[in-house]
């Protein structure tokens, strides 16, 4: 039956006016007559003034009236063809023709002309040439007097649409040609009809614009089908010869055909099934199913790109970019394809896209058409659950893909030019499209689905292939009962899940932690068909027969391949897989495929390079081999690098990266073993042993099972050769597999939980393999022990605060009396690892003696990293808990006062090993906070309210001054186990105890950080509800006793301020236009005249900067005084002493130290976004954005103080030199506190040379003193 064209889209025709009532024709001719005898006289001339400077070419006289009347006009008379064809016209005089209508008695106005015989209509018009129209046009209609917000109306039209998306897209041109044209007459007539305002056209409609390109294209399909159609007959009508044998496929290729291609083309498939579909419509001369497997050498196929004839080992190496009509596109050659009778097949681009080349798949989200399929581990499950005597049989649909026909609006993508006039159109569905695979499994789903309606199952589909699962028929109804119960779960998590091109059904969480995963959504119940039809007695045992499934087959139109048929077995192949239900449940890899791997390896080993393809086969081959040989997935490591090698060049042959070899030889010997299987992966019970391992690279290894423990020392040297902080943390997670397995004896094939605080190493072993090739080998032995004792172990990620590894592999030891039993360590780690407590190693001893850490290289270690990012005062505490540094290398190291060496702080469940910032929450005393009220009563409060409590409570405190405090809890505690005070006794701990702890750390502190670490004791007394007993006066005089014992060593000298003039004369080292200096400068600046701190303006790493902490550009505005006073105010979101934030501010100065310039200049010189940190600054080299940091800004400013004699420059010294010039110049003393946001008395700690800001109040000089006594100076006393 002829189809239909769709309708076109509606012609914009050009709209005439309307004649209207007029007088007679004898009124008129008069008109005329008078008309012209009252023509205007010429104007008088101005002497002086020259002609227009811009000279217009004429135009149509029929376009100059229309613009005249401000109507409609072509675009085509603006063009140069219009203008060329304009100047053989005479000058236009101005003057309207009067005609008489035929039709009535009403005189028109019109045209001196008509239209030109040339003009084309502007959907005839090219993109290019409405372009260069349009400002001609513009240009004459300013010339008739068209209004100017007309004008600009007109000229947005235009640029909104050269300028729109819709242009990159096909048909875009031809479709804003048409939506300008169309709107642009719509408007004029919009305006000649209504006396109301007009639609906007600079107002973009993007629906209408869809509405167009969509006609548009539809209008475009239908010309090629209808072209396509007229080939086809063409070719149909000529004499054509089959290119299959009457025999099928196994007949031989005879011969090669000389003529023209004359190609087989069924009729037109019908969309409902037949029962002859076994036999293909395009069918390969050779004996595969898949053209690579099945072509012959001498068939040669028809390129879609170059249409030039290739071989099979030619075709996916076409260099040709371009279609046969320009566009761009890659040639590749996928799966079934039409055949001629000259032996010539059709290659049709299918697949993504390289060096963004387009094709049919590039506009393909597979997504978008699911379906189900059973994935190794969901199948596995389905088998495992399985009742005892089960079976499986397995049926593969013929042609599967060739039995879907495309709708004829997807024929476009699958045609092929063979010659002038000649096509090809593939009408089915093929191997290689993105949307066929769910298309075809759409459709398999919905057979699968009415087979489980009539009782069939259970069972799984892999593509084409569809596996059969049949019980026992006494099985039936505690099966179904099972079945039911999985329904529940699935209906209860939500039914089915859509990811990626993927629908499946879970369930509840495993043991594991996984999902459970089911292959259908259990709606139906297995039945009972054993009587349902004739059967063998070996049948009548189970619920139903392949006769049952022939039955609902054979009426729905699936076509089976019975030579593929598996019957019912216990034992049947399946994704290339052998799956035993008996006894065993075993899952193996047939000896066949296992030869064939094997043969794939031997010819990859003969050859030095290899391209992407051959990468992608070897690599598949080995993937689907490592889901029964579980622990091969570390020897894909390289294989799977050199995928991400070719990039757009995928013929180019590549040398597989150096451990390759050695992978491949390990494969091939495996797959050379008798038997490669495995039990099907099932839900199973995993024990928690509570075993954890750690890494420190600054120490060692450690791990700890509940509440015992090992450790290992790294040797110097160990960080080389690829091997890094990730490869430590492996060899404890080695080392922790190993203890776990043999000395906690887990039991053979148990399934075991481990604990880690590295994710590289957590999340690595998910994957079972890792790209670092010194951790990847870890890995390969962790899986050996494994495989050996048939073992699974997971592992879980868990922070380092909560990781009791963490506290000895950095050296902090618990007590020996719970030592693990020793482990032997693996031969290649011996040069790198050794055990906690064995003697120091020469190199260690070498190391020791040269002052540093004798595990980590001399250069920055993630150790001092670590030890820099702790408090100031933890340093010297936290070293001496390295326990073999203490005891070996005490001689090497200064001598220091008594207590502070040999520290030891007993192991105790009580303080789990953390950082200094948590130990007043983590560390928790005997009692707890008191759970009942004032009366005595016992308080309705659950225990989570009480712990919210304390939750709340500990963020009180800065994170700095929880460090400090943390610390002065580590000495408190240290003193406690020194003299064996009872747990009980420290908290709450009674007064002569703190006293005690007070007088026991005089003379070894300074009296700031005896009061500190006492003030943690209390403040932890505090977070957990204890009371505090410490008389406030006895406490007072302790410490002062002890401020008169302080070290001298322990009293820093006062920081020297930093005057303006020195700033002045440091300002030549500054080059404003670099972008560090300007950073650096501009800072320098506004911390000096807003008094801040300078950790309040820089940022303590490059990497720490936060908005919601830190200021950024945003955070600048400017405000002003009502006398017109200006200045700069910058917000801090966040500050040691005002956690909602506070502002600082600074006005203009005179002289080059001017902060308002700084900033600007800043600002200039790096052109960053507003959300980055205030001070960041452009680095040059690789133009990456860099936030300022305390550490850059003090260096970069020494090198300057340097440069003028200035030794010495910290960062408080701008704050103090801010202080004193403000002082200096007559400000009180409440003004400078106020500007300096100080709240409490601390400010007399900054105040500097009291004699320069006193020297104006002591001089003999009455005008001098009545002057300052207008300003009400408050100084402080004194010091």
């Amino acid at each position: 039956m002829q189809q239909q064209a769709p309708a076109a889209v509606p012609p914009v025709t050009f709209v005439t006016r309307q004649p209207s009532p007029a007088p007679s024709s004898t009124q008129s001719v008069h008109a005329a007559s008078g008309a012209k005898s009252r023509r205007k006289a010429l104007p008088p001339v101005v002497r002086g003034v020259p002609p227009p400077s811009e000279i217009n070419r004429p135009i149509a006289p029929y376009a100059a009236n229309k613009l005249r009347l401000q109507q409609y006009v072509d675009l085509w008379y603006f063009t140069e063809e219009g203008l060329s064809r304009a100047g053989g016209y005479q000058a236009y005089e101005g003057d309207n023709s009067v005609t008489l209508a035929q039709a009535s008695s009403a005189i028109v106005v019109t045209a001196p002309t008509p239209p030109s015989k040339d003009a084309r209509r502007d959907e005839e018009l090219t993109w290019d040439q409405v372009s260069k129209a349009r400002t001609s046009f513009l240009s004459y209609a300013k010339g008739y007097g068209w209004k100017a917000e007309h004008l600009e109306m007109f000229s947005i039209f235009f640029i909104c649409l050269d300028a729109h998306p819709i242009r990159n897209e096909p048909k875009g041109n031809e479709t804003v040609i048409q939506y300008q044209a169309h709107f642009r007459r719509q408007w004029h007539l919009t305006c000649e009809q209504q006396n109301t305002a007009a639609f906007d056209l600079a107002t973009i409609s993007d629906d209408a614009l869809r509405t167009i390109r969509a006609k548009i294209i539809e209008q475009h399909t239908w010309a090629t089908l209808q072209s396509l159609e007229r080939a086809r007959t063409s070719i149909l009508s000529q004499p054509k010869r089959r290119s299959v044998s009457p025999h099928g496929r196994d007949a031989p290729y005879k011969r090669a055909r000389a003529s023209g291609p004359h190609l087989s083309f069924p009729s037109r498939r019908e969309h409902t099934l037949r029962s002859d579909w076994r036999e293909p419509a395009y069918s390969s001369t050779g004996q595969g199913t898949f053209f690579l497997e099945g072509a012959e050498t001498t068939e040669r196929v028809v390129c879609a790109i170059c249409l030039g004839l290739h071989t099979p080992a030619e075709v996916v190496k076409c260099t040709a970019t371009k279609l046969w009509n320009g566009r761009p596109a890659r040639c590749n050659r996928i799966g079934n394809r039409i055949q001629s009778d000259t032996g010539v097949a059709i290659c049709i681009n299918w697949q993504r896209p390289s060096s963004g080349i387009s094709s049919i798949n590039y506009h393909i989200d597979p997504a978008n058409f699911p379906c189900t399929w059973g994935t190794f581990h969901a199948f596995a499950l389905l088998c495992w659950r399985l009742p005892p005597g089960s079976q499986g049989a397995v049926r593969d649909v013929a042609e599967a893909y060739r039995i879907i026909p495309l709708h004829h609006s997807q024929w476009p993508g699958t045609v092929v030019r063979l010659g002038d006039d000649q096509f090809a159109v593939d009408t089915c569905a093929a191997f290689g499209v993105g949307s066929h695979a769910g298309l075809y499994g759409s459709l398999a789903d919905a057979c699968t689905d009415i087979m489980r309606a009539r009782g069939l199952g259970p069972m799984a589909k892999w593509v084409d292939d569809t596996v059969f699962l049949r019980i026992r028929r006494e099985h039936l109804v505690s099966y179904n009962q099972q079945r039911l119960d999985w329904r529940e779960q699935i209906v209860r998590h939500g039914g089915a899940r859509h990811s990626g091109g993927r629908l499946w059904f879970g369930g509840d969480e495993l043991p594991d932690g996984s999902i459970d995963e089911f292959v259908e959504d259990m709606r139906f119940p297995l039945r009972d068909l054993a009587n349902a039809s004739p059967r063998s007695e070996s049948d009548t045992l189970y619920s139903y027969s392949l006769s049952d499934t022939d039955r609902i087959s054979s009426s729905l139109g699936i076509p089976w391949q019975p030579e593929k048929d598996h019957p019912f077995s216990a034992e049947f192949p399946f994704t290339g897989f052998l799956w035993n239900l008996d006894g065993t449940r075993s899952v193996s890899i047939p000896r066949a495929k296992a030869d064939k791997y094997i043969a794939a390896i031997d010819v990859w080993l003969q050859k030095p390079t290899h391209d992407l393809k051959e990468v992608q086969q070897l690599h598949g081959k080995l993937w689907h081999a490592s889901l029964v040989v579980q622990h091969g997935r570390a020897f894909l490591v390289n294989l799977e690098a050199m995928l991400g090698i070719f990039h757009d060049r995928p013929f180019v042959p590549r040398t597989p990266p150096r451990h390759t070899a050695a992978d491949l030889k390990w494969w091939r010997t495996t797959l050379s073993l008798a038997t490669l299987s495995r039990q099907l992966p099932s839900p199973c019970a995993v024990w928690d042993p509570l075993a954890y391992s750690d890494a420190s690279s600054g120490v060692g290894i450690a791990v700890v099972i509940r509440d015992h423990w090992r450790a290992w020392r790294l040797l110097p040297g160990w960080k080389s050769d690829g091997r890094d902080i990730g490869w430590a943390e492996a060899v404890g997670f080695q080392f922790l597999v190993h203890t776990v397995l043999v000395v906690s004896r887990a039991q053979h094939g148990c399934a075991f939980k481990v604990h880690g605080d590295n994710r590289g190493v957590v999340e690595g072993w998910w994957r079972g393999r890792s790209r670092n090739h010194p951790t990847n080998e870890v890995f390969k032995r962790i899986a050996a022990e494994l495989e050996e004792q048939q073992s699974r172990v997971l592992t879980r990620y868990v922070q380092s605060a909560a990781n009791p590894a963490d506290g000895p592999s950095r050296g902090v030891y618990p007590s020996t009396t719970l030592l693990l039993p020793p482990i032997p360590v693996p031969a290649e780690l011996q040069p790198f690892i050794i055990d906690f407590d064995a003697p120091p190693t020469r190199a260690e001893a070498r190391a020791c003696s040269q002052g540093r850490s004798p595990t980590v290289e001399p250069k920055g270690t993630h150790s001092s990293d670590e030890l820099r990012r702790r408090h100031k005062q933890n340093e010297e505490l936290d070293e001496i808990n390295f326990h073999w540094r203490s005891t070996y290398c005490q001689a090497k190291r200064p001598p220091r006062a008594t207590f502070r060496d040999g520290l030891q702080l007993n192991p105790s469940i009580l303080r789990p090993a953390c950082a200094a910032r948590e130990r007043l929450l983590k560390w928790t005393p005997s009692s707890s906070r008191r759970q009942r009220d004032a009366n005595g009563d016992a308080s309705q409060l659950s225990p989570e309210d009480i712990q919210r409590i304390t939750d709340v409570s500990a963020f009180a405190w800065a994170e700095s001054t929880l460090g400090t405090y943390g610390t002065g809890l580590l000495i408190f505690h240290v003193f406690c186990d020194l003299r064996s005070i009872p747990e009980g006794h420290r908290a709450p701990a009674d007064e002569l105890l703190i006293l005690a702890f007070v007088a026991s750390i005089a003379g070894s502190y300074a009296q700031s950080a005896i009061s500190n670490y006492v003030a943690g004791v209390r403040a932890w007394h505090i977070l957990h509800g204890l009371p505090w007993n410490v008389d406030k006066n006895r406490y007072d005089a302790a410490l002062a006793g002890a401020a008169q014992l302080a070290p001298p060593a322990s009293k820093r000298p006062s920081r020297t301020p930093l005057a303006l003039q020195e700033i002045a004369s440091m300002a030549s080292s500054f080059t404003l236009a670099d972008p560090l200096d300007a950073a650096v400068w501009a800072c320098l600046c506004i911390g000096f005249f807003s008094l801040a701190r300078l950790g309040e303006l820089t940022v303590t790493t490059q990497k720490s900067f936060r908005a919601d902490l830190h200021p950024s550009r945003a955070s600048v505005r400017q405000e002003a005084h009502r006398d017109g006073s200006e200045v700069q105010v910058i917000h801090l979101p966040r500050t040691k002493s005002a956690v909602a934030g506070e502002d600082i501010s600074f006005a203009r100065q005179d002289g080059v130290v001017d902060p308002w310039a700084a900033l600007d200049n800043h600002f200039a010189v790096n052109q960053l976004a507003p959300s980055v940190h205030l001070f960041a600054y452009r680095k040059p080299s690789n133009n990456a954005i860099i936030p300022l940091t305390r550490r850059a800004f003090l260096a970069r400013v020494k090198v300057a103080a340097l440069g003028i004699g200035l030794p010495n420059v910290y960062g408080h010294s701008l704050r103090i030199g801010g202080t004193l010039e403000y002082l200096l110049r007559g400000l009180s003393f409440e003004t400078v506190k106020a500007i300096g946001r100080w709240k409490s008395e601390a400010f007399t700690l900054y105040l500097r040379k009291h004699a320069q800001v006193l020297a104006p109040y002591l001089q003999d000089n009455q005008e001098v003193l009545g002057e300052l006594s207008r300003h009400t100076i408050q100084l402080p006393p004194v010091r």
